[in-house]
Formats: structure tokens, C-alpha cells, sequence
């Protein structure tokens, strides 16, 4: 297989790396072939000589560089295929049909970040790979954060998962698709629930990028830009709008990330405060694995504000205190808890209590 020098499946290699310590010393036992293969698989990993996603083991770090190239590709235009080169063995061996399904389906690549598999195949055609390992590579590409997963619902067929590439949406917010889909003010037949996370010392456009797309995989995506993303929840029928802000308050400039719903009841279901508290849950992780020292204020806007009148008063408060614990709102006085927004608990660190008191 011509692959043997750039990726396996995990299992083919597992394989290979105990039947070359059983031939080369038959007399071992077993377990201890085992013991070994794991110790040098661990070698292997943490010295960067393999690099394992998923399904695959890469052998070569300039074949995981090349998958990703093609992610990373700004040059790429709506007419890549009618600009290619009349030689290309790949454009040249497709039928007439496959040509101009893949003509089709690179113009959504280009306009929306739809990744189809004909488009996969395309971006990857000088890359050796079989048929049966593109999932894999969806996969690969997902962890690392190229790719997200977003639901789409064509017609009345069934809702099917997506592959979208994150740098191929707009970067701009069209102002009129998101009054369409989100309007300004609150219809009255929905209650407004908002989150915000304040980062004083700046917010990592990667990050920002990262906390809408992961609002993907909540529901049906409505509308989509990089930095965010308003979503259909499947079970509720709320609408989720994930994104970031940056504002001028008081002379200073405010980069917050937003999360707010709009729920078709008046108290939040169990689903939604479930599908926010993955939101939170998504951000608590990237601070601790991928920003590490990362500063932000968590705030919440007050429920029974937004009941009586418009207007946004949020409150300071702790989202790793335990959500039972009452937070009084200084504009109309009236008392509330996390747990009717957030669906987790979180534990008491008062440590994470002096730290948001050091940032505010």
C-alpha cells in the first residue's frame, strides 16, 4: 500500500508494532509484547515522530501539513475549476457529470464553507488516500478545529450533519440576514435569556471563531458567519445566537462573546439549559487546555429586567460558583439563580472567585 509511509489505520498499526516485537523476539511472552508496543506507541507520540487522530496513525508530519494546506488555501477562487490546469489527471478522468456536480458543490464550498466529499476528494486529489479513510480525515480535521460540524435541513428530507469549513464563512455579519433570523428587539411570543463573557485584556480571534462554531452542533444552523452563528435547537425550538462583540463603553472597548436564547416558554427547558451549560462547558475547557491564563468576567443578563422592560442590565456573576446560590439584580432588586439558565453544576473555588474580583 502506497499509504504505508504516510498514515495508517490505529489498529493496522497496533498490529504491525506487536507482530515486529513477536518476530523479533518470539521467545516473550505475550503481555509482555503488550507492555511494550504501549511504552513505544507512547515514545513515539509524545517525541512527535507519529501524530495519531482518531481512526489514524500519521507517519508523516509533511502529509498531516498538506491535508491542512488545503484548509488553509486563500488563493482558491469561485472559478478554481475552469482556472485549473487543462492537464490536471483528476478534473480530465471525471465524468461530465461529476464535473459539474463538483462545480456545484465548490461554488457552496466557496460561498458557505460546505464541504462535500467530491469537494474533499478535489483539495486532496495530489495526496495518496483510499476511498474508505475520508471520514477519518473529517474527523482529523474536526479535532483540529479546520472543520466543524454544522446541521443542515434541505427541503423536507431528513436533517444530516455537515462538514463546513471555518475560514471559507464570511467575516462579516450581514446586518439584514441576522435582523431576519434574530430581530433587534424580542418577538413577543419569545423570552430572552443572555449570557456574556467580558475579556478585558482582549478575546483570541481563534477562540471567538471556535465558541460560535461549536453552536453548530447544537441544532440546525440558521445563519453563519466566523464569529457567529444563530441555531434552531432540534427539542425546544429556542433559536441560539453564539457570538462576538466588540463594543465602546464608557470610552473603552469591550470584547465580549454572547450567548443568548430565545425560548418559546417562559422558564427555560431542561434541554436548553443543558445546551447552554455545553456552551459554558466549551469555554471552561478551551481556558484551561488552550488559553491557559486566559482572563474573562462572566455576566448575566437579568431574566425579570428583560420581562418588565427592555433593557439589558447584566450582572456580574461567577459560572464555576454552584448555580444554586441566589445572584440580586441592583437594577429591579429581584432575586434569581443560575440554575434556571445554566443545565450543570459547577464546584466552589475561591480561587476562581478572586480572579474574577482581580479582572473587574
Amino acid at each position: 500500500n502506497d499509504n504505508l509511509c504516510s498514515y495508517m489505520r490505529t489498529e493496522n498499526f497496533k498490529k504491525a508494532l506487536q507482530e515486529y516485537f513477536a518476530r523479533n523476539d518470539p521467545n516473550r511472552e505475550a503481555d509482555d509484547i503488550e507492555s511494550i508496543r504501549k511504552d513505544v506507541l507512547s515514545l513515539m507520540i509524545a517525541q512527535g515522530d507519529i501524530i495519531v487522530y482518531g481512526d489514524l496513525v500519521f507517519l508523516d508530519p509533511i502529509f498531516v501539513a498538506s491535508v491542512m494546506k488545503a484548509f488553509t488555501n486563500h488563493t482558491l477562487s469561485i472559478n478554481e475549476l475552469r482556472l485549473s490546469d487543462v492537464n490536471d489527471k483528476y478534473l480530465k478522468n471525471l465524468t461530465t457529470e461529476a464535473y459539474n456536480e463538483l462545480d456545484h458543490s465548490f461554488g457552496k464550498f466557496m460561498h458557505h464553507g460546505e464541504l462535500h466529499l467530491n469537494v474533499l476528494k478535489y483539495l486532496l486529489r495530489r495526496l495518496s488516500i483510499d476511498d474508505g479513510d475520508y471520514d477519518a480525515i473529517i474527523r482529523m480535521l474536526v479535532e483540529t478545529f479546520a472543520v466543524f460540524l454544522t446541521s443542515i435541513k434541505v427541503g423536507h428530507g431528513p436533517e444530516k450533519k455537515l462538514p463546513t469549513v471555518l475560514f471559507q464563512l464570511g467575516t462579516e455579519a450581514d446586518r439584514v440576514e441576522i435582523e431576519k433570523a434574530w430581530p433587534p428587539i424580542c418577538p413577543a411570543d419569545r423570552n430572552h435569556f443572555e449570557l456574556r463573557f467580558e475579556f478585558p485584556f482582549g478575546c483570541p480571534s481563534s477562540l471567538a471563531a471556535h465558541f460560535a462554531a461549536s453552536a453548530h452542533a447544537l441544532g440546525i444552523c440558521v445563519y453563519a458567519y466566523i464569529n457567529g452563528a444563530i441555531v434552531l435547537l432540534k427539542d425546544s425550538k429556542s433559536l441560539i445566537f453564539a457570538r462576538f462583540e466588540e463594543e465602546v463603553e464608557h470610552g473603552h472597548e469591550n470584547a465580549h462573546l454572547s450567548l443568548a436564547i430565545r425560548s418559546l416558554s417562559p422558564e427555560l427547558s431542561n434541554i436548553d439549559k443543558a445546551n447552554i451549560g455545553r456552551m459554558v462547558q466549551f469555554l471552561e475547557h478551551e481556558e484551561e487546555e488552550t488559553y491557559p491564563g486566559l482572563k474573562y468576567l462572566s455576566k448575566i443578563l437579568c431574566p425579570k429586567c428583560m420581562k418588565n422592560k427592555p433593557e439589558r442590565n447584566m450582572i456580574k456573576c461567577d459560572l464555576r460558583f454552584k448555580s444554586n446560590e441566589d445572584i440580586i439584580c441592583p437594577s429591579c432588586y429581584q432575586s434569581f439563580r443560575l440554575e434556571s439558565v445554566i443545565g450543570y453544576e459547577r464546584s466552589t473555588d475561591k480561587e476562581n472567585e478572586q480572579e474574577q474580583n482581580d479582572i473587574s
